[in-house]
């Protein structure tokens, strides 16, 4: 953890205050913290060299046809690939996360947080391999449609990995999980443990300012048919 919870606290904070106009306007102000927790979540982390083939249809070569077919075979080396293995942060989480990850600066035990929840590696080897393997198949897809594919267009991307060296380090991660309430209501924010400005999380929405855009819109149609029947 670089993360402190005051400064955790105020990443909450800052983020409360920069969801834009269809959120309440005390929604910063009003909102109470219940629960702040650090929490090391699990990952592997993984090298790997990749033979990839792949098929698509782009519009390059397509001459009266809107597709042509392409193949090709490529060689990347992917690394520090995180594939997550947490029970306690959904998918969408971990992604919105890990780009403040500083995967180089590894020790060999957790460091600061006191009290912090300590997730174990629990999942099974097969579905290790799976979550790995999926991981790998989705880089090497993107891979391909930035690099590969001739043309602009592109569609029926399909990718065949055949992985070379495969290299898995199982890491602790560091997080902060936050309940704050608003009104009767609880709500959830995860915050990197190493990267404050990187955030994710549930909040309300003003239902009166939406109800006002959407009065205005329905005025203004009137507005603009009563101007043309009277023309």
């Amino acid at each position: 953890f670089t993360v402190t919870p005051d400064q955790a606290h105020n990443a909450l904070k800052n983020w409360l205050g920069s969801l834009g106009w269809f959120r309440p306007s005390d929604l910063r102000s009003a909102s109470r913290l219940q629960e702040l927790k650090p929490l090391w979540w699990v990952a592997w982390v993984f090298d790997a060299d990749s033979a990839i083939s792949w098929t698509a249809d782009s519009n390059a070569g397509s001459r009266r046809s809107s597709w042509a077919p392409h193949s090709g075979q490529t060689h990347v080396r992917f690394r520090s690939i995180l594939a997550s293995a947490s029970r306690g942060l959904s998918l969408d989480e971990v992604h919105a996360i890990t780009p403040g990850m500083e995967l180089q600066s590894v020790r060999p035990e957790p460091e600061g947080a006191e009290n912090a929840t300590l997730e174990q590696f629990d999942v099974q080897r097969s579905e290790a391999r799976r979550e790995v393997g999926q991981a790998l198949k989705a880089m090497a897809a993107q891979h391909v449609q930035q690099n590969c594919i001739p043309g602009s267009k592109f569609r029926k991307v399909q990718v065949s990995v055949v992985v070379e060296g495969l290299v898995t380090h199982r890491l602790s991660l560091p997080a902060y999980v936050l309940a704050y309430r608003y009104k009767n209501s609880l709500y959830r924010v995860v915050i990197c443990g190493q990267n404050a400005k990187l955030v994710v999380g549930t909040a309300p929405y003003s239902m009166a300012k939406i109800m006002l855009v959407i009065a205005s819109a329905i005025a203004l149609v009137f507005f603009i048919l009563a101007i043309i029947a009277a023309s």
